[in-house]
């Protein structure tokens, strides 16, 4: 014979039902973990030639989390002036090993020791400069892609004549901090 049910499922297979269904909402909305962060450091060499020019070429390289090296590409604006710089805000494109993959770094520093003049006939420029302030990861791609990171920045500036009759600039950074991939 038959027996009739009046379709409604058991209180535990309901249970079990809802409770599969919040583990899978659950799961799905957690991110995606990140790994740990880590020292990071950077080192850049740039070259502005010849002055006045707002970009730079060089060669980075880095090591703790990230080790690597390649070719920088630098823009900057200087805030405050008085012979010298007082603040100095680069964007600087790090590229390594293919062109497709990039690291685009944002420095703030500003200057905590200013060198003596430039030699007459040259401009009334100091002709070293050293700053500090602290740095930022604004994006990365290919084999960096996720990388994130902060830290402390130093640069050291050097004006020096170039025998064609003009200036040049050298920069260099050094970049502290922590990092991680996210």
């Amino acid at each position: 014979m038959f027996h009739i049910t009046s379709g409604r499922k058991s209180a535990f297979h309901r249970v079990a039902v809802l409770a599969a269904l919040l583990a899978l909402l659950c799961g799905a909305a957690l991110p995606a973990a990140a790994s740990p962060p880590q020292d990071l450091s950077f080192t850049f060499d740039v070259t502005y030639s010849p002055i006045p020019t707002s970009v730079g070429l060089g060669a980075w390289s880095s090591g703790g989390l990230l080790s690597g090296a390649g070719d920088i590409r630098e823009t900057y604006v200087v805030g405050g002036f008085d012979n010298c710089w007082k603040t100095i805000h680069t964007t600087s494109v790090l590229t390594g090993p293919t062109p497709d993959d990039t690291i685009t770094v944002r420095m703030q520093v500003v200057r905590i020791v200013e060198g003596p003049p430039l030699p007459d006939p040259l401009p009334p420029l100091c002709s070293t400069i050293t700053a500090e302030g602290n740095w930022t990861i604004l994006s990365a791609t290919g084999v960096y892609a996720g990388l994130r990171g902060q830290g402390q920045a130093t640069i050291s500036t050097l004006f020096v004549p170039n025998p064609g009759g003009f200036l040049e600039l050298f920069v260099h950074s050094d970049l502290d901090g922590r990092g991680h991939f996210h």
